[in-house]
């Protein structure tokens, strides 16, 4: 274990997707560990030598973290934890925060996906749409390899990559990476993930098509639906929750 702050530790990164895996254990030990919204980080340069990672990766970690206010930097003064992360992060807190956080960050994603599928149509090269439609085939592999190998990234990036603008490029992989707790949860189901797939594929092949309103509205069907899975999956922690307050109560 290796320390962030004063009173939190976590384990060093030993992966390929360093700024993924940082952030996830990063998360990890600030939702089981000691520290409280107010905390002061290490310095950048603890942090990132205790991982054994570089600063870049290290700030690609605390720009999401920032991103989603569960942590604030002040010039000069370190970063400081601002909040403890809900579920979109990985770790569930009040059920009205969570569902408040997925959808501000599902209302950016909309917005900018749609819109990059249209400029994909228009920017992709025939060999790049060939792949894509060739990668997309690949998804119906299982619910395990899907959620395992985050074929949704791979999908979403891939795709982000045709419209040859890195600003885009860059901006999805963060909202997906910001979801990822959420996506892997959604993707237990084995009916989420077979839509999931086909919903890919028809995006993939739209696009392909070079058919510009159909690619959007693909894109838009897709994004509807997560948004209609996250919303039910939230109630349905709600209710367990409040089942659960209601038994600790009887049992009392």
């Amino acid at each position: 274990m290796v320390p962030i702050s004063e009173t939190a530790a976590l384990a060093k990164v030993k992966s390929t997707r360093l700024y993924e895996v940082v952030l996830q254990r990063l998360l990890e030990s600030i939702s089981s560990g000691p520290m409280s919204p107010g905390d002061k980080f290490l310095s950048e340069r603890e942090v990132a030598s205790s991982l054994g990672v570089s600063r870049g990766v290290l700030r690609e970690a605390f720009r999401i973290l920032e991103s989603t206010g569960v942590v604030r930097s002040r010039p000069g003064g370190g970063r400081y934890l601002a909040k403890l992360p809900d579920v979109v992060m990985g770790a569930p807190n009040s059920t009205q925060a969570q569902v408040g956080s997925l959808l501000h960050v599902w209302e950016a994603r909309f917005i900018l996906e749609v819109g990059a599928t249209g400029l994909a149509v228009q920017n992709a090269s025939d060999e790049e749409l060939k792949k894509l439609v060739e990668f997309a085939q690949l998804l119906y592999s299982s619910p395990r390899e899907f959620r395992e190998r985050d074929y949704d990234l791979e999908f979403h990036t891939r795709l982000a990559r045709t419209t040859h603008n890195p600003v885009i490029i860059d901006t999805i992989a963060h909202y997906m990476a910001v979801l990822k707790f959420m996506r892997q949860k959604l993707y237990m189901d084995a009916a989420t993930w077979r839509l999931s797939c086909e919903q890919h594929i028809a995006i993939a092949y739209a696009v392909a098509a070079r058919d510009e309103q159909l690619a959007r509205s693909q894109m838009t069907i897709h994004l509807q639906g997560i948004k209609k899975a996250v919303v039910e999956y939230a109630s349905a922690s709600s209710s367990a929750q409040r089942e659960g307050t209601r038994g600790g109560a009887h049992d009392v």
